[in-house]
């Protein structure tokens, strides 16, 4: 019964207040390249965005920390899309409707739908986590959850990957 309670409690903890931040061994190496078709049937491929820093967030619908964190990687695709950052969000799985919960919240960033191939590819396994590349394909900082620092923290992290593309 105290087993139960536990799980029981680390899943609610885990779906309803989001996860600490934490750092894997994929920071500082090149990320592994892919192709996913978004919410329109238009491929995407990683290594096409060389050049530019990237934010990768993996999400889902059912998710309720990523439902939370929709709002925050939207502001960061309006602070720095006009500067080269490229905003990619990885459906963990083909469950909901994605394109529905992007239209009803005005949502303007790629959705790679269904994209379990691709979190597989990046090690994810638990969400919202957020990976960001830098213009070399380079994964430069990797995030679980935002917590009370997350926007500011991948927002110097864009911050340094852009300026350092001047």
């Amino acid at each position: 019964m105290r087993r139960v309670r536990s799980v029981a409690l680390a899943t609610f903890a885990f779906l309803f207040m989001g996860c600490a931040t934490v750092e894997t061994h994929q920071t500082g190496q090149i990320a592994p390249d892919f192709t996913g078709l978004d919410l329109a049937g238009q491929p995407h491929t990683l290594s096409a965005y060389r050049g530019h820093p990237v934010l990768l967030d993996f999400w889902a619908t059912w998710c309720g920390p990523c439902l939370q964190a929709s709002p925050t990687v939207q502001r960061l695709h309006e602070r720095f899309a006009e500067d080269g950052l490229v905003v990619i969000a990885v459906q963990f799985d083909g469950k909901g409707d994605p394109a529905a919960y992007m239209a009803e919240h005005g949502y303007t960033y790629t959705v790679l739908p269904d994209a379990n191939a691709i979190c597989r590819e990046f090690e994810v396994s638990r969400l919202p986590t957020f990976i960001v590349v830098d213009p070399d394909g380079t994964v430069v900082h990797r995030q679980t959850g935002l917590g009370k620092d997350g926007e500011a923290k991948l927002a110097a992290v864009i911050e340094r990957e852009l300026s350092s593309r001047k």
